[in-house]
């Protein structure tokens, strides 16, 4: 097995150990992409984001059910089934299942989080790695059969005025390898989009690799 050092000079003079990525799986990126390796990762605010977002999400949602089931336990489950005004079993109910909804919410975005935070991109002269989670996914330029690019318009929700107003265009990139496996690129995950969709681009004019366009206005 290479050296880890040896493998990033080698590569790019990068030391791939920086970013998380245990030896193996460097000698593999390495073996499998070439030299001239890049790595790229979320930014920190996204990071960081995901996160405060889930667990305000989860203290919110435990706070309601809390305050629902306390005020069960006050009436000593004397409520009427409904009523116009004040509590009720319908209005307790609704306020559970809402706070269960709001820390299911927390829980799907610290998973996402998680993801963010392992997530690296390696870019190689043959083609890039996705390391997540323990786990690598290589696509080489040979391999990959289509590669969607969806553009994307978005006006302020302000009525007829929007349309006097600049746009913000982003773009979402969805590369899909020939057994099927795709990986989908976008600013969220990767805010230099350019360090991949360039070499991308190139490789699909050399290879004749299917490049479909999509553009989408919300």
């Amino acid at each position: 097995m290479p050296r880890l050092d040896m493998i990033a000079n080698q590569a790019a003079n990068i030391d791939l150990s920086e970013y998380d990525i245990v030896p193996q799986y460097a000698a593999r990126i390495a073996e499998s992409l070439g030299a001239s390796i890049s790595v790229h990762e979320p930014s920190r605010a996204n990071k960081g984001a995901g996160f405060l977002l889930s667990i305000l999400f989860f203290i919110g949602g435990f706070a309601l059910v809390c305050v629902a089931v306390g005020q069960l336990a006050n009436a000593r489950g004397q409520l009427p089934i409904w009523a116009q005004r004040g509590d009720s079993w319908i209005s307790e109910m609704f306020v559970i299942l809402f706070g269960c909804f709001l820390i299911g919410c927390g829980l799907f975005l610290w998973r996402l989080s998680q993801k963010l935070f392992s997530l690296r991109i390696v870019i190689g002269e043959r083609g890039f790695c996705v390391f997540e989670n323990s786990t690598t996914d290589i696509f080489t330029w040979d391999d990959i059969s289509a590669i969607n690019e969806t553009i994307l318009h978005e006006r302020l929700p302000i009525g007829p005025a929007a349309l006097l107003m600049p746009t913000k265009t982003s773009r979402t990139y969805t590369v899909r390898r020939r057994d099927g496996k795709e990986f989908r690129f976008h600013p969220t995950n990767m805010p230099n989009l350019d360090a991949l969709a360039t070499p991308l681009a190139k490789a699909a004019k050399e290879r004749n690799i299917s490049w479909q366009t999509t553009e989408q206005t919300a």
